[in-house]
């Protein structure tokens, strides 16, 4: 596994969604929306300091829950999640979240500044094609995703690597070393026995660490009605290398990696609606889509009833 197969995003393997034009939208205040048009970027933010408290950690419920259905014993799993619940120090998920739907009552006010602000609607062809020419440039790409919401996809998308990770941890990958006193105790270990073992602790720590591309797809089924489609990359603690910009909240400083629309004629952004509380005129919205480079994008207002 190479850096530059974390950043891009290359160990999900091929996109999982159709490559239908899509449109998937972003949720955000006036101040965000004007931000984004006027500079012509978009934002992943680190996903662990999101609104979502259990981003990140429902990797460790899913192999505890597949882990004591198969009658695994607490202390295994113990050592197995401490293990997994380790890579929170090395990586984090780095998201632009969207939306199936782009005019949601939910969405409004929980992400758009209680309905005062937009939701965007970027094409997912464009979506595509940008991260397909950062890969040319040697750049740290993006997955266009699917959030998963059940506790059966969540079982479905995580069984292939616990059973990988039980296959290696049953030939002695957990096991610690074996000191001196002990080998007195037990006896000497065979070659063969030893190099089974070393074998599996090196799978086991593969394996484990594979998991973190898994991390930020699966999502609590409280948040189903989002329909959520993220764009995810990462980001790897403590890479000096990497471009990675910081910006503060209330009570927060976040990371992010920023990405600029380019070549606005193929329409990055196909749709803006204004949410239920936004004020501003039509007209003054597509004037200032115009005159930022993003041209022919249909513009309305939410038919959310709500003040």
């Amino acid at each position: 596994m190479t850096k530059q197969e974390v950043m891009s995003g290359g160990l999900f393997g091929p996109n999982p969604l159709n490559k239908e034009d899509e449109i998937l939208y972003h949720y955000c205040s006036t101040s965000t929306f004007q931000q984004i048009v006027s500079n012509g970027t978009i934002r992943l933010s680190a996903l662990t300091l999101s609104n979502d408290s259990l981003e990140g950690k429902l990797v460790s419920t899913v192999i505890k829950r597949l882990a004591d259905a198969d009658s695994v014993n607490a202390k295994t799993i113990d050592l197995l999640l401490g293990r997994v619940d380790a890579l929170e120090e090395f990586f984090d998920g780095l998201g632009l979240c969207l939306s199936e739907d782009g005019d949601l009552l939910s969405q409004w006010r929980g992400y758009a500044d209680d309905a005062n602000g937009f939701s965007i609607g970027f094409s997912s062809k464009y979506l595509d094609w940008l991260n397909s020419s950062l890969i040319v440039r040697d750049t740290a790409g993006f997955q266009r995703l699917k959030v998963l919401y059940t506790d059966e996809e969540h079982d479905r998308e995580l069984r292939p690597s616990y059973v990988e990770i039980m296959k290696n941890v049953n030939a002695g990958g957990l096991n610690p070393p074996m000191n001196k006193l002990a080998s007195l105790l037990l006896g000497p270990i065979s070659d063969e026995k030893l190099a089974v073992q070393k074998a599996a602790e090196e799978q086991l720590r593969i394996t484990i660490l594979s998991l973190f591309v898994k991390w930020f797809l699966l999502k609590s089924y409280a948040f189903r009605e989002e329909r959520e489609v993220r764009l995810l990359s990462y980001l790897i603690h403590g890479s000096d290398s990497e471009k990675i910009g910081y910006r503060a909240t209330r009570n927060s400083i976040i990371s992010y990696r920023e990405y600029a629309l380019i070549e606005k004629e193929r329409m990055p952004i196909a749709h803006v609606i204004l949410g239920p509380r936004q004020r501003t005129p039509v007209r003054d919205v597509e004037h200032f889509l115009r005159i930022s480079g993003f041209e022919n994008v249909k513009v309305e207002r939410s038919k959310a009833s709500y003040r």
